[in-house]
């Protein structure tokens, strides 16, 4: 584990480019700061990658877990959020997991009529940021 927090604290981080993401892994959430998964990816190669082969993404709950429930208001946020995604930073996928990071660009590119988005593929993720429930 790189640092020392308390569940309240990985709890209470924001989603998003700055944010987290988390993962069960044999048995155990595994929480990783994005910042940690662009530093990783930052030298692998920037591909294009077909939205089309994305899809399934569309139709997983992604967002709205424990608390975050699905109301108005937070559409509208997720809904900004993808509307201010910067389409020339790749998303992050990760060959064992899949999209780490990245499902408000791939919102974007959708409703702009993209057909392919920029991604990194990282075969070997770094060690998660935290480790337990939070």
């Amino acid at each position: 584990m790189k640092q020392a927090l308390s569940s309240d604290d990985i709890r209470d981080m924001p989603t998003g480019f700055y944010g987290k993401v988390s993962l069960r892994v044999e048995g155990e959430r595994q929480t990783w700061f994005i910042q940690s998964l662009v530093e990783a990816t930052r030298n692998l190669p920037i591909v294009k990658v077909e939205l089309t082969t994305l899809d399934d993404y569309l139709d997983e709950n992604a967002w709205f877990h424990g608390t975050h429930q699905p109301t108005i208001r937070s559409l509208i946020e997720h809904y900004r959020r993808a509307e201010n995604a910067d389409l020339n930073c790749p998303i992050i996928i990760s060959t064992e997991f899949g999209v780490m990071d990245g499902l408000h660009r791939i919102v974007k590119a959708h409703l702009n009529g993209h057909t392919s988005i920029n991604a990194v593929f990282i075969e070997t993720l770094p060690e998660p940021d935290y480790i337990g429930d939070f």
